[in-house]
């Protein structure tokens, strides 16, 4: 009948018995979890009643049981009777639950929960330690220090991790950036002890490059959440950066070119070798000195042999820190980049971290001329905004050159800054170029009025800042001279702030010994009859004057300008080169022979894993097929001299051993 309801079978027995099963299987479970939940429960209670009875123990006297804690606390989790993970965890939450308590008489048992391995935890063990130290500052700020001490020592390298660790390095770092997130949360005006903190722990430069590197991406991560610490730590990674820029010139020199340097990976992740300490080599010599001396006839083999291995030594010596100071300076650019691209900095922020630079550049890197490297960070930071750095950190550098009441070698060395500077970097336009060998060759002019009569010869003691700015005049022009030819259009003739007399006064050509034409020379013919821009002008009297600066400064800049100078149909020095064969110093004068030296502080960028930062910014030397042929003809006083666009292509920053007269005037530095 199909009015009567059918009930179907069910279409097998499996369905009734699996559900039985389920049944069966979830009462066990929430059976075992009761069990389980008691047998945690008990042993709380057990927890909990021997450490309020360690406390009083304590306070009356009996510190057995409060030693007893402390021994689990501390133990390693590998020896036998040490307290499992859940044993820890409610040992921390147990004293989360006291912390009042942990008053400066508890100190031993609160280091012992600080140095507790809570970074490669679960999660809840996490949450529960963080959640433990919150509590602990929050009721006693004199635990701030030792809990931030204990946190920092997170932030360095960890050469090893348990073979079952479910945590990355990464994962730790993480970890530790929250916890110090949210002690400052609670306590803003702790980040000053954080601060010194995290400059006592910073590795020695002796460590290897996983640790610097590990650390300083450590530190400008805590500026994420602590920004009022930006420029101290900033500041703090950069005279880091320049003691190791400093030693590498130091040691290396004669090495530089023949040293392959390698790149650091910068996987935070990876294992490293532990690398010895790097003076490893010099203890090993000490004990090599307490050994029997050498005969006297040692074999002159072993003595070269010697010398090899010394060598060999030197150079990974030198590999090692590069290596270093690579990894370094790589992680400072990519946080001046991502910070100066972020949308949410605000562009006070931005103007607040370039004059903090600027500041940091007078303070540390200006006046340090061992410097190779770290120099390049203003440069860098200066092209993320050319329309404003580049221009302020110029007229920086101008204001140090020129007032008269800064330190002889400050007032030297800006002029080499500004000279590199100027030549070597792209983003320095035509306009800042132009104004830059106005204001040079002016004071140029200034200073032989007011000097000149007075002058019978050159002399490097009385007049080092005018040689500074005419070697600074000359290395310019053999960069840039293509973009000093005038176009009808010149630049400077737009700003009213320019004061000349003869805003249409143009350099096409020059009387007496100073011979111009179409003379020769790859380019010379290209440019016969161009006229010059405002400036240049000034030029002439500048070398033909009694102050005698091709006589001074560097030979290799002095050949270049000369060469240059001569092909692009500008000016022809050569007479007075020859003529200054003859002029000799007084011998009464100490610094008889005395030259301004190459100081040029932007040389090649070579360090690998960094050098990607620069490259697109920065300005080679382009050579002229002249340069490759012979100027014997030219100043010959200094032999030692490299090939004169060798020198220009890389112009050494560290002072070379016979620079007199800088390492004179560093040791008169106040």
């Amino acid at each position: 009948d199909p009015s009567t309801p059918v009930i179907e079978e069910p279409m097998t027995p499996v369905t009734a018995t699996y559900d039985l099963e389920a049944t069966t299987l979830t009462s066990k479970i929430k059976a075992d979890s009761k069990l389980e939940r008691e047998k945690l429960s008990s042993m709380q209670k057990m927890m909990v009643s021997f450490l309020q009875g360690a406390l009083q123990d304590k306070r009356e006297g009996n510190e057995e049981r409060y030693n007893d804690l402390i021994s689990q606390l501390t133990m390693k989790p590998y020896l036998p009777g040490a307290p499992s993970p859940s044993k820890l965890n409610m040992w921390i939450k147990l004293l989360s639950q006291i912390v009042t308590q942990l008053d400066r008489s508890c100190n031993t048992l609160v280091e012992a929960v600080l140095s507790v391995d809570w970074t490669i935890q679960e999660s809840a063990f996490v949450d529960q330690y963080i959640g433990f130290i919150g509590n602990l500052v929050s009721a006693h700020t004199y635990y701030v220090r030792p809990v931030f001490e204990h946190l920092v020592q997170h932030l360095t390298f960890r050469h090893r991790l348990p073979e079952d660790a479910i945590v990355t390095r990464s994962m730790i770092y993480q970890r530790v950036h929250n916890a110090l997130r949210y002690v400052l949360s609670l306590i803003p005006t702790s980040a000053t002890k954080l601060l010194n903190i995290l400059g006592e722990t910073f590795p020695h430069k002796r460590f290897n490059v996983a640790e610097q590197a590990t650390y300083v991406n450590n530190l400008l991560e805590t500026i994420d959440y602590a920004p009022i610490l930006r420029k101290q730590v900033l500041g703090l990674i950069i005279e880091k950066i320049i003691l190791i820029d400093v030693e590498i010139q130091i040691e290396l020199e004669d090495l530089e070119d023949e040293v392959e340097i390698d790149a650091f990976d910068l996987n935070f992740n990876a294992d490293y070798d532990e690398e010895e300490e790097e003076d490893s080599d010099a203890d090993s010599d000490d004990e090599d000195d307490g050994e029997d001396a050498v005969a006297q006839d040692s074999d002159s083999d072993e003595e070269l042999d010697s010398d090899g291995e010394t060598e060999t030594r030197t150079a990974t010596h030198i590999k090692t820190l590069v290596k270093k100071l690579d990894a370094m300076l790589h992680l400072v650019f990519r946080y001046l980049k991502e910070f100066h691209s972020n949308p949410n900095t605000a562009p006070e922020e931005r103007q607040q971290l370039f004059f903090f630079l600027l500041d940091l550049f007078d303070r540390t890197v200006l006046r340090t001329f061992k410097s190779r490297y770290t120099q390049f960070l203003i440069f860098y930071f200066c092209s993320l905004d050319t329309i404003t750095y580049p221009d302020a950190f110029l007229g920086h550098l101008f204001n140090n050159t020129f007032e008269t009441s800064k330190p002889t070698v400050t007032r030297i060395a800006s002029a080499a800054y500004i000279s590199s500077y100027v030549a070597r970097a792209k983003y320095i336009g035509r306009t800042s170029l132009r104004s830059s060998i106005y204001i040079l060759t002016s004071w140029c002019e200034q200073y032989i009025d007011a000097n000149e009569v007075s002058v019978t010869g050159p002399d490097v003691n009385k007049h080092p800042v005018f040689y500074a700015v005419v070697q600074a005049i000359m290395y310019i022009f053999c960069f840039r001279w293509r973009e000093l030819v005038d176009d009808g259009f010149d630049d400077i003739l737009n700003d009213d702030t320019m004061d000349v007399e003869d805003p249409v006064r143009r350099m096409s050509g020059v009387d007496g010994d100073i011979l111009t034409g179409g003379i020769g020379g790859s380019f010379g013919a290209q440019v016969a009859g161009q006229k010059w821009c405002l400036g240049l002008q000034a030029v002439q009297r500048i070398v033909t004057s009694n102050l005698n600066p091709l006589k001074v400064c560097a030979p290799a800049v002095v050949r270049q300008f000369s060469k240059v100078a001569h092909q692009s149909n500008f000016l022809y020095v050569y007479p007075i080169l020859e003529r200054n064969k003859s002029v000799f110093y007084s011998t009464n004068d100490s610094s008889a022979h005395v030259r301004i030296e190459s100081f040029f502080p932007f040389d090649p960028y070579q360090l690998k894993s960094s050098k990607h930062f620069v490259d697109s910014i920065y300005r080679e030397w382009i050579a002229d097929d002249d340069d490759e042929e012979d100027s014997d003809d030219e100043d010959e006083d200094d032999e030692d001299d490299e090939d004169v666009s060798a020198g220009m292509m890389a112009m050494s920053i560290s002072p070379s051993p016979n620079q007199r007269m800088i390492g004179s005037l560093l040791a008169q530095r106040p």
